[in-house]
């Protein structure tokens, strides 16, 4: 397990494993990281995953007022941490993302 540190100064807890194309496994408002045991042991080759804390849930720390913002930027320093800058296109909206599901965090990075 390897902390992050979001741009607040909060931690949160990110699991990886596999080797491969990267993939973020992010869990549901109710839920934790845990909500994945199942699925990261056969990812094998597949892809490289990871599976962090969302901000005040599991083993993240929570900053002193919640907002979707705080929300956003966690996600770009797990991204920052996870994808190093040499592996990413130099316009961000030309990194492929794939949602299953509703995702917020997905539709509010579109807008900027």
């Amino acid at each position: 397990m390897q902390t992050v540190v979001s741009e607040d100064g909060t931690g949160f807890a990110d699991e990886r494993v596999g080797s491969g194309p990267p993939m973020v496994l992010l869990h549901g408002g109710s839920t934790t990281r845990r909500t994945w045991d199942a699925i990261r042991p056969h990812q094998g080759d597949d892809s490289r995953t990871s599976s962090p804390d969302r901000r005040g849930r599991g083993d993240c720390g929570d900053g002193e007022e919640y907002g979707l913002d705080r929300e956003v930027a966690d996600l770009r320093a797990l991204v920052d941490a996870f994808l190093p800058a040499a592996t990413r296109p130099s316009n961000p909206r030309l990194q492929p993302l794939h949602n299953k599901g509703w995702c917020r965090g997905i539709t509010e990075r579109n807008r900027q």
